[in-house]
């Protein structure tokens, strides 16, 4: 498995097809990762993505251009991939007017949406690493940590917000709040590993793990490192 940052466009960065998109000096740059050569779509793009192009678990795979190339490809992460590609082009192909229409409008909105998301917590998160410094005795860094914690949990209520802009800005809002929490816990361990490993604070260091999507990103990256490994294992046999 091979893991490479791709620069993309502007457009393609606020689509949301993408799961991982990082900026550096201005440029945005898409987290895509492959097997065997090929993209591994599931890990590379959103679900919504890939539902509406057919790649990974939505490929169709009942068409014999899908079968043939799934036989040349052989199964696995290479098959899924491979049939994303179909996918990809068939869905291309069909796509009428209508629906390219309502695509782009999507996607132009998704992006307007992204650019106020990315200017307001560009603001929030300096403000937040203000208020709630990484520096301090316990004493001062628990409190922040408790405080951080009750915050993300506000704004994951709010993330059902029926508004799409306010429902993920209050995503956005959450993770970066949990995450603080999370590095503020690993603070306390260098000045405390009692305190650092008593329950409430390991019960609040797992919950901030969760609500920055950091337990979810690790949990994804690890299953599909040991299930690659475990088809290279049974296809050496």
């Amino acid at each position: 498995m091979k893991r490479e940052d791709v620069k993309v466009s502007r457009e393609e960065a606020c689509s949301g097809k993408y799961k991982s998109i990082s900026h550096l000096n201005g440029e945005s740059y898409a987290t895509v990762w492959y097997v065997g050569g090929e993209i591994n779509p599931e890990m590379t793009y959103t679900d919504r993505y890939c539902r509406s192009k057919g790649l990974g678990k939505y490929a169709k795979s009942n068409s014999s251009k899908s079968s043939s190339s799934s036989s040349r490809r052989g199964t696995g992460f290479g098959a899924a991939a491979g049939g994303g590609i179909v996918g990809l082009v068939k869905n291309a192909v069909e796509e009428t007017p209508e629906e390219k229409a309502e695509r782009e409008r999507e996607e132009r909105e998704d992006e307007r949406i992204q650019d106020i998301i990315d200017y307001q917590m560009k603001h929030f998160k300096k403000n937040l690493k203000a208020e709630y410094p990484l520096t301090g005795s316990t004493d001062e860094l628990v409190p922040r940590i408790k405080e951080l914690m009750a915050q993300a949990e506000e704004y994951k209520l709010e993330q059902s917000h029926p508004d799409k802009l306010h429902s993920r800005l209050a995503e956005a809002k959450k993770k970066a709040t949990a995450w603080l929490a999370f590095r503020i816990c690993k603070r306390v361990k260098k000045q405390d590993k009692e305190l650092f490993d008593s329950p409430e604070l390991k019960a609040l260091r797992r919950r901030a793990s969760r609500l920055s999507g950091r337990t979810l990103i690790m949990g994804v990256v690890i299953f599909y490192i040991l299930l690659f490994l475990f088809i290279a294992i049974v296809c050496s046999i």
